[in-house]
C-alpha cells in the first residue's frame, strides 16, 4: 500500500513558482500576438497643462492614442514594459533553482548560497537597469508622438520623469536576497563549527 506523503512548505512553493513562470510565459505570448496585430498604440504619456492650470493639475498624464504606429513606435511600446518583465521572469527561474536545491541538497548547501547572492546581483543590477531602460525608451516614445495628435488643451513635454520608487523598491529587492544569502551562509558557516566540535 503506498502511503501518500503531504507537500512540504518547499515542494509548494516550487509548484507555486512554477505556475508564476507558467503565467509569465502565457502573458509574453499574449502580448507579442497583440503587438504583431495591433493598428494602434496607446499609452500614457507626461504632459505639462497650459500656464496657470500646471499648479492646479501637476503630474497629471494623458492617454495617447497613436494609429499606424511606425515599426520603431511599435517596438518602443514593446521595451516600455519588457525590460521588467524580462528581470521578473529570471528571477523567478533563478528562485526555482534555489528551491529545488534546497530540497536535494539542504538549506546550507553552497549552491544555495551562490544562487541566492545571483539573486542579488539580478534584482539589484537588473532591476535598476530595466528602470533606466525603459525610462529612456518612453522619453523616445513620447518625443517621437507629433503634437496634432495630443489634446488642444495638452502640451507633450521632451521628458519622462523617472519613477525613483521603482527605482528603490528594485534596490530592496537586490539588499533583501544578499541579506538572505548572507543570513544562510552564517547558518552554514555555524553548523560546520558545530560539526568540529562534535
Amino acid at each position: 500500500m503506498r502511503v501518500l506523503r503531504r507537500p512540504t512548505w518547499l515542494g509548494a512553493l516550487q509548484l507555486a513558482i512554477v505556475g508564476g513562470l507558467v503565467a509569465m510565459a502565457a502573458i509574453g505570448v499574449v502580448n507579442a500576438v497583440a503587438l504583431a496585430t495591433t493598428r494602434s498604440i496607446e499609452f500614457a504619456m507626461p504632459v505639462a497643462t497650459a500656464p496657470g492650470l500646471a499648479t492646479e493639475i501637476g503630474g497629471v498624464t494623458v492617454q495617447v492614442v497613436v494609429p499606424g504606429p511606425t515599426g520603431w513606435q511599435l517596438v518602443a511600446h514593446a521595451l516600455v514594459s519588457f525590460p521588467t518583465f524580462a528581470v521578473i521572469v529570471t528571477l523567478l527561474a533563478l528562485l526555482l533553482t534555489v528551491v529545488h536545491r534546497a530540497r536535494r541538497g539542504g538549506p546550507f548547501d553552497t549552491a544555495v548560497i551562490r544562487r541566492l547572492r545571483l539573486l542579488a546581483g539580478v534584482g539589484l543590477i537588473g532591476g535598476v537597469a530595466a528602470q533606466l531602460a525603459e525610462f529612456f525608451v518612453r522619453a523616445q516614445l513620447t518625443a517621437s508622438i507629433p503634437e496634432d495628435q495630443i489634446p488642444y488643451n495638452w502640451q507633450a513635454q521632451s521628458h519622462v520623469d523617472i519613477d525613483l520608487t521603482r527605482i528603490g523598491l528594485w534596490i530592496l529587492v537586490g539588499v533583501g536576497f544578499m541579506a538572505f544569502a548572507e543570513v544562510v551562509n552564517r547558518g552554514r558557516t555555524l553548523r560546520a563549527e558545530l560539526d568540529a566540535v562534535i
